[in-house]
């Protein structure tokens, strides 16, 4: 199933482009179009271009348009994704239980929309073993 894009252009640089997608948004609502066939909307007025991935999450500034690749791996990502609160920790590379509660307080974050997280731990407390089992326990959400 293939699906669409959206893209929305303010007609000059003086336009917020957030504003030149509510063109977009009256499209979806009436009817004529509906999120499984428009999943992605860019807003640009040429100088600065939002993301919106619509019923996923809010809009955000981007340095441009993504790739077709990039486009298809979100929407796969979308469809065949995992909740995180279902993938278990590995004991591979994060053995201590405080490690394992930042990793768990990270992925509720993540899942409650939020796309920046930040995490302070003493030093030799293991940071960098915890970052590292993170980025394997993100890999596993479409596996």
């Amino acid at each position: 199933m293939a699906a669409s894009l959206s893209i929305s252009r303010g007609k000059s640089a003086s336009v917020y482009p957030v504003n030149s997608g509510r063109w977009w948004r009256g499209f979806q609502g009436n009817g004529r179009g509906n999120v499984a066939s428009n999943p992605f909307a860019f807003m640009t007025n040429g100088l600065d271009t939002y993301f919106l991935e619509v019923g996923f999450a809010a809009k955000r500034l981007v340095a441009g348009f993504f790739t077709s690749d990039d486009l298809e791996r979100l929407l796969f990502i979308r469809q065949n994704g995992k909740a995180l609160g279902s993938i278990q920790i590995s004991n591979t590379i994060t053995d201590r239980a405080y490690q394992h509660e930042a990793i768990r307080r990270l992925s509720e974050a993540f899942e409650q929309g939020k796309r920046k997280a930040l995490i302070v731990m003493a030093t030799g407390s293991g940071k960098t073993r915890t970052a590292m089992s993170l980025i394997e326990f993100t890999n596993r959400l479409v596996v």
